[in-house]
């Protein structure tokens, strides 16, 4: 049974919530006020790469063979554990999801998405 915490009002005024863009009441992760743009390109790398993963009906150990990283990597990267990652191992992820014309193709995505989050 999940337990109910209670969450200061001034919690929502400090964070930024990033909403899936299928189903706006699922929050897939939080970024701190005014992320840098290092943590959104992080951020938006691990929604391509978790995308994937669930398209391609990988497990996490299905995934982890594919890509190199070991099952709980693959789950901490499915769960936006975004400080545990470096983007060159992200982009090395995708790399090995997808190859690397799919990369760029998704880093000029992401180049403009960045725009919309960094001041």
């Amino acid at each position: 049974m999940k337990s109910k915490i209670e969450i200061p009002d001034t919690y929502f005024e400090e964070e930024q919530f990033l909403f899936d863009e299928i189903d706006e009441d699922e929050i897939i992760g939080i970024l701190g006020f005014r992320p840098s743009p290092e943590q959104v390109l992080k951020f938006e790398l691990c929604k391509i790469i978790s995308s994937l993963i669930k398209q391609k009906g990988y497990s996490n150990s299905d995934a982890g063979k594919v890509t190199g990283n070991d099952a709980s990597d693959i789950s901490r990267l499915l769960n936006f554990h975004i400080d545990r990652f470096t983007i060159e191992r992200l982009l090395k992820t995708l790399t090995s999801l997808e190859g690397s014309k799919y990369v760029w193709r998704s880093m000029a995505k992401i180049s403009k998405d960045i725009e919309k989050w960094v001041d």
